[in-house]
């Protein structure tokens, strides 16, 4: 085992910087109750903070709570955040779809193969997990083309990238190794994914406030061009337009010249 990585530390302050950006979320969310998106991370960074918290005392909880259980709520966060995006798209919420990936796991881990069987486990999470992150970043290109927003392709690279680093533990743990061992200690690679997890969840919620932020400077600034009443240009466009076209006809006038 690679002793500089810890993985219950990882763990443990993964889900401390989840639990205050959940924090500060339930404030934003406590000031805009009509969000339907803020709501959604709220309950995404509760069931991923516990979940980390869970497994991070594997050696010391049952394999139930801490595997089963945990990781299970890690899964469902996954799929919180995949609606809260489908929200932010317009689009309608399903709880059903957000928890498809709980229920999945939760059957699945409950069979006595895989419940024997490390590798399984891991494979089965990895795919529940690189699946939601897929479909996330689908939607968030969806709409590229009816809002291009400069921070799309950044938030759909974070999400792609995401679920490609929780696709590795599947022909890693095959080609290398177990991410746990059979004594319970932890395989070197699987500690790294998480930390590489950790950095891309952080990445991925960045990259979504920036696109509301653009979201909203867009809605204020077509506002601003738009007369209230007959939604026609106003006179600022105007000035704008003339102002361009002076500067290509003085552009090309002097390249003439």
């Amino acid at each position: 085992m690679d002793h500089t990585l810890h993985l219950p530390t990882i763990m443990i302050v993964h889900a401390l910087t989840t639990l205050i950006s959940t924090v500060v979320t339930i404030y934003m969310w406590s000031r805009n109750r009509g969000s339907r998106i803020l709501p959604l991370l709220v309950a995404a960074g509760l069931a991923g903070c516990t979940a980390m918290f869970l497994h991070s005392s594997r050696n010391s909880l049952p394999l139930f709570l801490s595997s089963g259980v945990g990781l299970g709520l890690g899964v469902f966060a996954v799929g919180l955040y995949w609606q809260a995006v489908v929200a932010f798209e317009g689009g309608k919420v399903s709880l059903t779809k957000a928890s498809i990936g709980l229920i999945v796991w939760t059957a699945l881990w409950l069979l006595p193969v895989v419940y024997q069987s490390i590798e399984l486990r891991t494979t089965i999470l990895g795919l529940l997990i690189a699946g939601y992150c897929f479909l996330t970043a689908r939607d968030i290109l969806r709409k590229a083309k009816a809002e291009p927003l400069p921070s799309r392709s950044i938030a759909a690279v974070a999400n792609l990238i995401r679920g490609a680093i929780w696709l590795a533990p599947v022909p890693l743990s095959g080609l290398v190794g177990p991410a746990y061992a059979a004594d319970g200690t932890t395989a070197s690679w699987f500690a790294y994914i998480v930390l590489a997890n950790s950095m891309m969840i952080i990445l991925t919620l960045v990259a979504l406030l920036m696109l509301a932020k653009e979201r909203d400077e867009l809605r204020y600034r077509l506002a601003s061009e738009r007369d209230p009443l007959t939604n026609l240009a106003n006179l600022q466009v105007f000035l704008d337009l003339s102002l361009d076209f002076l500067k290509i006809s003085w552009s090309f006038c002097f390249n003439l010249f």
